[in-house]
């Protein structure tokens, strides 16, 4: 009410007002009025178009602010002074000078940047672009620089399980004795998924990104020299209108577009969707999508699977830290454990490989028993998470619409996983019974992990409240979900640290 009641208020009075400025005579009301009505309609539509299609774009948001103000101004001004016989001219002129001090002395005063300000909420803002449909960022906090879109993490500068997203599926294809060759990435983010297909023996690339500021800032503050391989064909394109109307066929189609909440962001987990990338597959060809479950409730989770599940019956959930991945294809498939093993070998994997979602060189994924132990659902246990779930379709887009939840229910959804993971054995040709073994093991501390992160979370944010009681008894149960999780073990010592107990806290350093 503090905000908008003064400007709804004057926005109202301002059309019969200016009525009341021009007609003079009763007779003449009718024509007047419609007149104004007309010259205020040829008004809203010209300067919607300008605002949107040359102010914004060109302009950006903080100066087509001080511009329509400034002209809302000025026409406000030069009428009152030209048509207002009732006050002295010098009344009129002090009372000009006044507004014109405030329009100008309130942004001196309160040196509001927009969007600036408005990015820049923790960390240091390094850089940032005003896109046609969101607000991209670089934000430093300590030694690494995030990307974020509207204030909602997308990527960072160190290397994470985003590059999994693409090595996971193009190993797959290879596993099942396939030879990829053509790859859509729909979603940039920071180029980790797009960038990892570039280091297998592909022959192109097309990725797909609808803001054009993210593909400067990826050029310039992350590792984009990928993007000048001349295997990769940059569009800046919505995704689903290029999958609607593109003739091209890939053998594996990446989906890494960021928060489900995001205005059209729903539309990439739709049964239309889904449907629309059949046709655009490759025989063989391998579909993947991120599942971020830290989103969902029981029930959209299901939602979510069921429709993925309903196109593509054979498909696979994998392990990717909380942010899952739906793979699908369009026809059975079992993987090579061997071939997986050798793969990940080849001196141009190596590095991406030698890497670990939460624990030390044993659970690298360099190892073929870590890298199975991804899989956490084949075909059969996928369709009975599906159970329940509803078909998300473009017509209900009420995903699109959930409120963000204050405590997550990724505890509830992992333990609807874990009663559902699927033998392994099955999935995978030419794997040891040891590896198996260990597979198994890893499978369930990957879930676990997921868990424990969440405790983690939660104690912090108590601790940051004052609630140190809380906070303690949060990290303890983080290390009853996995005693061996590193995370909440240096979590655990540096709060008993900061308390004065280092004897204790040195154990769990």
């Amino acid at each position: 009410a503090c905000v908008m009641f003064v400007p709804a208020m004057f926005s109202g009075m301002a059309f019969p007002l200016a009525i009341s400025l021009i007609v003079h005579e009763v007779k003449q009301s009718g024509q007047q009025t419609g007149k104004m009505t007309a010259a205020n309609l040829a008004g809203g539509i010209a300067g919607s178009g300008v605002a949107g299609f040359v102010m914004l774009p060109f302009g950006g948001l903080q100066w087509t602010l001080y511009f329509v103000t400034g002209v809302g101004l000025l026409l406000g001004l030069v009428t009152w002074l030209c048509l207002e016989p009732k006050v002295s001219r010098g009344m009129r002129l002090v009372w000009c000078i006044a507004a014109i001090s405030l329009w100008v002395g309130i942004p001196a005063y309160q040196k509001t940047e927009l969007p600036r300000d408005f990015l820049e909420t923790e960390g240091r803002l390094i850089d940032f672009r005003e896109g046609f449909n969101a607000n991209v960022a670089v934000i430093q906090k300590g030694s690494v620089q995030h990307l974020e879109i509207n204030r909602m993490w997308q990527g960072q500068n160190l290397r994470n399980h985003q590059v999994f997203a693409g090595h996971i599926p193009i190993l797959l294809h290879q596993a099942a004795g396939g030879l990829p060759k053509r790859v859509l990435a729909i979603g940039l983010g920071t180029g980790q998924t797009a960038g990892s297909f570039l280091k297998h023996d592909i022959e192109r690339l097309d990725c797909l990104e609808i803001e054009d500021g993210l593909v400067q800032l990826v050029r310039k503050h992350f590792d984009g020299a990928w993007l000048d391989d001349p295997r990769v064909k940059m569009i800046v394109e919505d995704g689903r209108n290029y999958v609607t109307h593109t003739t091209e066929r890939y053998d594996i189609i990446s989906i890494e577009v960021g928060q489900i909440f995001r205005p059209r962001i729903s539309s990439f987990y739709t049964a239309e969707f889904y449907e629309q990338l059949r046709p655009r597959l490759r025989e063989g060809g391998l579909v993947c999508q991120f599942l971020p479950i830290e989103f969902f409730g029981p029930q959209e989770f299901r939602t979510l699977v069921a429709t993925f599940y309903h196109e593509f019956p054979q498909c696979w959930l994998w392990y990717n830290t909380s942010e899952l991945l739906m793979i699908g294809a369009d026809e059975p498939k079992k993987f090579d454990a061997r071939r997986l093993g050798e793969l990940v070998q080849e001196v141009r994997l190596k590095h991406d490989f030698e890497y670990a979602y939460w624990g030390g060189p044993a659970q690298y994924l360099s190892n073929t028993e870590s890298l199975i132990a991804g899989c956490l659902c084949g075909p059969d246990q996928v369709g009975q998470l599906a159970k329940g779930g509803d078909i998300y379709r473009d017509d209900r887009p009420y995903l699109e619409y959930l409120p963000v939840k204050e405590q997550t229910d990724a505890p509830i959804l992992v333990q609807m996983i874990a009663e559902q993971l699927s033998p392994l054995a099955p999935l995978f040709d030419n794997a040891g019974e040891e590896e198996l073994a260990k597979a198994q093991v890893m499978r369930r501390e990957n879930l676990q992990e997921i868990v424990a992160r969440v405790f983690v979370a939660r104690a912090q944010l108590l601790e940051a409240a004052g609630d140190l009681q809380g906070a303690a008894e949060g990290y303890q149960a983080s290390l009853e979900v996995l005693p061996s999780y590193p995370r909440a073990n240096f979590a655990l010592g540096r709060f008993l640290d900061t308390q004065g107990d280092s004897s204790l806290a040195t154990r769990f350093y």
